[in-house]
């Protein structure tokens, strides 16, 4: 169990969740041990930036100028860098990916590290987030042609390359092959992300789903370039 929140944190917390960029960096400043002292839920400065409405690159900066580690990780082994993902917000769009992403990796935060269920951040924002975040930690370094894990399966996911997991959203596929992704990537179970491509079209098309077949489509010519 985490101690109670003394003065100091609970200030630096607010001022977090304020977005009050000078105020945070008054507190560490005065004390450089704030930048990773977790709150009573477990989480760090970075994370609580991170996970706020507004995250501002500002706020990243100045923590790990005052010693934040980004490669902390939250219960579920998320690191700062899977925490770009803006799950359940309405981020994730534009410059702001890869404005909070670089200075985390320019501080040695790992591109490859992974989460409880072994994906990692490229693979996270695969599955769960934006093109703009695929691409923004695609274009930081991350690896491309690294395979889900096998036993991740919450939708047919398992064992797939980035590319084939992120077929039906072309913005995706698109990130990934300009990042270097090779469409004749085999994966777990020895087929390439054409190949899944092909087969979920026909599918969709048998079941009348014209918009997921468009998207498919979009894909397909993708791949093929």
């Amino acid at each position: 169990m985490l101690p109670p929140m003394d003065d100091a944190s609970q200030a630096l917390q607010d001022a977090i969740d304020d977005g009050d960029v000078a105020a945070l960096g008054r507190l560490l400043a005065a004390d450089r041990a704030l930048a990773n002292r977790r709150d009573e839920g477990g989480l760090t400065p970075l994370m609580r930036v991170l996970m706020g409405i507004d995250r501002d690159p500002r706020m990243i900066e100045a923590l790990l100028a005052a010693g934040a580690d980004p490669n902390a990780t939250t219960e579920d082994g998320e690191t700062a860098l899977h925490l770009i993902v803006d799950v359940e917000g309405d981020g994730g769009f534009g410059d702001e990916p890869v404005q909070l992403a670089r200075p985390l990796v320019d501080a040695g935060a790992e591109l490859e590290a992974r989460q409880a269920e072994g994906l990692t951040p490229l693979q996270f924002a695969v599955v769960h987030g934006t093109p703009d975040e695929v691409a923004a930690l695609a274009r930081l370094g991350a690896r491309v042609d690294r395979c889900l894990p096998a036993d991740f399966d919450p939708a047919g996911f398992a064992g797939l390359t980035p590319l084939a997991a992120a077929l039906g959203s072309s913005a995706k596929v698109e990130a990934l092959l300009a990042a270097g992704a090779d469409a004749a990537q085999t994966d777990a179970s020895g087929r390439t992300a054409v190949e899944h491509c092909h087969a979920r079209r026909e599918a969709a098309e048998a079941a009348g789903d014209d918009d997921l077949a468009r998207a498919l489509g979009a894909c397909a010519e993708l791949l093929a370039r």
